[in-house]
């Protein structure tokens, strides 16, 4: 029982999950408005934690021929054999969104649903799916994943984004590429031996000239249009 409760929480990132459901609960507490009662805010909890547990255990499907060639993620459980991908597991997580965003929006509003429905599909289908084999952009893009679990929170309370949120959300987005230094293959064997495509940030002065760089570039490009 121990040992399949512990699967359970690995297969569907339960600690991950936990940290979005905080980002949910800080874009709540700092949005202006009335205050949640504890049934909604218990509901908004509920919402977000289910979403991003059902779209780990969907990168964890789509991911376990990758994970197998990579150390740190080779003993996961559909690696193991321990779970074996099937439909029903598909069926079961694709039950666990519905109910997710429909309790949200029943409860809520429609504004929270969206949200919450966004977190789980940019970080199962656009992240997981789309970029993470094709793009080095894709932890950066897969990071909204949390950004949207802020809007969550603050949408909880008023529909109308607030500044304080919108704030939080884009700074959580642009941590997002810190976190990718841990990540680069450098520092990582695995993601080399796996060949995934990877932004390389060994320190803050690393980002900091990526995104001048995109600025200079974008200046550039207003000039040229300017002169056209």
């Amino acid at each position: 029982m121990v040992n399949t409760l512990k699967l359970m929480t690995e297969v569907f990132k339960l600690r991950i999950g936990a940290a979005i459901t905080l980002c949910t609960i800080a874009g709540a507490a700092i949005t202006p408005g009335a205050r949640l009662s504890s049934w909604k805010l218990s509901v908004l909890v509920f919402a977000v934690f289910l979403s991003s547990a059902s779209a780990g255990a969907f990168n964890q499907i789509a991911e376990r021929d990758l994970d197998a060639r990579m150390s740190c993620t080779r003993n996961r459980p559909f690696v193991t054999g321990e779970f074996r991908a099937s439909g029903h597991w598909l069926v079961g997580i694709g039950l666990i969104l519905a109910v997710s965003v429909g309790s949200a929006a029943w409860v809520l509003n429609a504004h929270v649903a969206l949200y919450v429905f966004l977190g789980a599909f940019v970080y199962g289908i656009v992240y997981t799916v789309w970029l993470k084999q094709r793009s080095i952009w894709n932890i950066v893009i897969g990071g909204l994943a949390g950004s949207f679990a802020v809007l969550a929170g603050t949408a909880a309370i008023s529909p109308d984004l607030a500044s304080a949120p919108i704030i939080l959300a884009i700074v959580l987005f642009l941590w997002t590429p810190l976190f990718c230094g841990a990540c680069r293959p450098k520092a990582n064997p695995s993601v080399r031996q796996r060949s995934l495509p990877a932004l390389n940030f060994r320190s803050h002065r690393d980002l900091t000239e990526f995104f001048n760089s995109l600025l200079e570039q974008r200046n550039h490009h207003a000039n040229q249009k300017a002169e056209n």
